[in-house]
């Protein structure tokens, strides 16, 4: 199975072409929401309208050679539920490293505390996940008047 050398969120993830350098742009630790009233709970489907990528850089391990894998991103809010962001992404391992590059439009901000970015793997045709990596991403609520 493939080895993952890097899996990092980021505002942007630029792929030139045609020699494939990449470029991550201001990488994600966490995302602040400003608060409209003191002590406001926003509603829990409440979305940051923010576009960010998820970069992940797999490594060919002996064996992975042309197989075909999927790779799943899972965001889980602080208290361990799920959220919409579900996404699966098919490749196929060719060369020694295969880049994934997933964006997303909207960040669930409803919650305060860690949430968890989760990469998993599957050979195609697998039904078991393995999880890879997590990465985790601060979700903090801001008071009015407050600094961002």
């Amino acid at each position: 199975m493939p080895r993952l050398i890097l899996f990092a969120p980021a505002e942007r993830v630029l792929i030139n072409q045609p020699d494939s350098a990449t470029s991550l742009i201001n990488i994600m630790s966490g995302v602040k929401a400003q608060l409209l009233r003191p002590n406001e709970t926003p509603p829990s489907d409440a979305i940051v309208p923010i576009r960010w990528s998820v970069l992940s850089l797999w490594r060919c391990e002996v064996g992975d050679e042309d197989k075909k894998f999927e790779q799943r991103l899972q965001l889980f809010l602080p208290d361990g539920t799920t959220t919409e962001f579900d996404v699966v992404v098919p490749f196929t391992m060719k060369g020694q490293t295969h880049k994934v590059r997933t964006e997303f439009i909207g960040f669930l901000i409803s919650t305060p505390g860690v949430c968890r970015l989760v990469a998993s793997l599957r050979e195609e045709g697998q039904q078991a996940w393995t999880e890879i990596s997590t990465y985790d991403l601060l979700v903090e609520h801001v008071q009015p008047d407050a600094p961002l």
